[in-house]
């Protein structure tokens, strides 16, 4: 026990240490962006000392007096941290080392690992998609194999979380993963590699001369992923882009900007970060961007946000893009990031951005309520048909501004970005949703597509647009779902002929994730997107609007 006390008060001294330094340097930056401006420094240092003190002895008095053994002081700490920034606004968050390295990695391009996804069955862990090229393809690892061990510790029972974890500890960076491949138990030592994760999810040519981009987020890749993607499409004769950010949660400011540019004119304005005078900046684009006359259209929804909706205000304020879709998200804030030695961080909100035009991208909480007539009666019918349609899909706030860009154009403010022409999202049906998040989805593709070996070959061997274009779901396997369903007591017919056509087109894209990644998986779902239509008929004003 006297052993246990003297490790903890070690642990305790190391926590006070962390903690104590971690607080003053949260609670310094968090002053210098607060204005207090009838507070001189040496009042607000005061005040910071206090409260650390305060902290300290808050964390001693529980150490000597709370009546469970074994405190984690670092988690409470953390906590703590937490709470702090999360009272100043909700995006304002602390890290632990580990959801810092994995926010970085989700947003650098590629992460260390293996290059496999796991999928749980009952209480065995399954290889579910196996990146082309990585790692775990490279020894011979296949959807469907069960995975027994991971670092010589036994995986039944546990879940992906476990599974990428014991992976990332692997010693001398190589994970030793016993599979159970046609009922024979295999070893394998893979050693981890950054492995791509593309923010380009997938590129295709849809028909004739329209090609089809999709972007997930703005990584420090994208860039180049997206020069690459287009270069490609332009090379098989698109002429006519859609680029859909539908689901976009953001990303980096430096680099949406950049990909910005590469659309917009010389002196057009990108984006005004406006926070502080000294961080006020505007940013202008200095030359004609690579494809500054390539005519293309943008698909936004309710989850497109941040780095998405700088992108999307950049091309409609200055008469570059149409935007169709649904109103983004409307996160318009600026957030940094600083990082603490031990790997841990947190994130501040510094500032917003506005559109070029000046419009507010930061959606304010407020009810919708009837809009009570045009700001300026003297609106062109065209504008005031476009705002009669706006009000008709969303409602909207009483005075809500109205901007007007070069070419005459109408666009809202008032948080978010507006669509130029409304349509809702293709959603995903109810029952079909309770099927793909409890697992039923992925458990059929496996056992019906992927674990029949001779199917499994047959399906490896096509490429993408083979399997866009010639495989279809059978009867077999929609009958097969129908009792797999119907075995497990999940199956409700009404809901299933209902939905069908969605299910049909679920299992074949659940196939091409298996077998091609994210590309396949999306290139799958926008063959039957009622959106294309909607778009195709929208081609000639998207081009006339470049060649005004």
């Amino acid at each position: 026990m006297k052993n246990g006390k003297t490790l903890s008060k070690k642990l305790l001294k190391k926590a006070f240490n962390s903690s104590s330094w971690k607080i003053v340097s949260i609670a310094c930056l968090i002053i210098l962006f607060c204005k207090q401006n009838l507070l001189s420094n040496d009042s607000l240092n005061k005040i910071i000392d206090i409260q650390v003190q305060k902290f300290r002895n808050i964390l001693e008095i529980v150490k000597d007096n709370y009546y469970k053994e074994d405190i984690d002081f670092v988690s409470i700490s953390e906590n703590a941290f937490n709470s702090l920034l999360q009272s100043l606004d909700k995006f304002s968050q602390y890290f632990s080392a580990t959801q810092y390295k994995n926010y970085k990695d989700s947003y650098k391009g590629s992460t260390l690992g293996i290059g496999l996804q796991f999928f749980r069955r009952g209480d065995t862990l399954m290889a579910f998609y196996v990146v082309k090229g990585g790692p775990a393809d490279s020894v011979g690892i296949e959807a469907g194999d069960k995975i027994i061990y991971i670092n010589h510790e036994y995986c039944i029972g546990k879940d992906a979380n476990f599974a990428n974890k014991k992976i990332s500890e692997s010693q001398n960076n190589v994970a030793v993963i016993t599979v159970k491949k046609d009922g024979v138990l295999k070893e394998f030592a893979i050693p981890l590699k950054e492995v791509e994760i593309p923010s380009v999810v997938a590129r295709l040519k849809l028909e004739k001369d329209i090609g089809y981009i999709r972007i997930s987020r703005f990584a420090l890749s994208t860039q180049k992923e997206l020069t690459t993607a287009i270069d490609s499409l332009i090379k098989i004769s698109c002429k006519f882009l859609i680029l859909d950010l539908r689901g976009n949660t953001g990303g980096y400011l430096d680099e949406v900007i950049s990909i910005s540019k590469l659309f917009l004119k010389k002196g057009d304005t990108v984006v005004i970060v406006s926070g502080k005078e000294t961080n006020r900046r505007v940013y202008v684009n200095e030359e004609d961007g690579k494809y500054a006359r390539f005519p293309f259209i943008i698909l936004a929804d309710e989850n497109t946000a941040s780095a998405g909706e700088i992108f999307a205000s950049a091309m409609q304020d200055n008469d570059r893009a149409y935007v169709l879709g649904e109103r983004t998200y409307g996160k318009g804030l600026i957030l940094k990031n600083w990082e603490f030695k031990d790997g841990s961080a947190f994130r501040l909100t510094t500032g917003e951005y506005v559109s070029p035009l000046g419009r507010k991208i930061q959606k304010e909480t407020l009810d919708k309520v009837e809009f009570d007539g045009f700001p300026d009666l003297t609106l062109p019918q065209q504008q005031r048909e476009t705002i009669e349609s706006l009000i008709k899909n969303f409602g909207v706030v009483n005075n809500l501004p109205i901007f007007v860009t070069k070419k005459g154009r109408t666009l809202f403010g008032g948080g978010g970005v507006f669509p130029d022409f409304y349509f809702a999202s293709d959603t995903t049906p109810p029952y079909l949703k309770k099927l793909k998040s409890n697992g039923y989805v992925n458990d059929f593709v496996l056992r019906f597509f992927i674990e029949d070996s001779k199917m499994f070959r047959k399906l490896k061997n096509m490429r993408l647009s083979e399997f866009l274009d010639n495989f279809e779901i059978s009867n077999d396997a929609i009958d097969g779902f129908k009792k797999y369903l119907i075995q497990r007591n999940v199956f409700v017919e009404n809901y299933f002929l209902e939905e069908s056509d969605k299910i049909v087109s679920e299992l074949k894209a659940t196939i091409a994730y298996i077998l091609y990644g994210d590309s396949g998986y999306y290139s799958c779902a926008i063959q039957k997107d009622k959106i294309i239509s909607r778009v195709k008929n929208l081609r000639t004003v998207s081009e006339n609007l470049v060649k005004q």
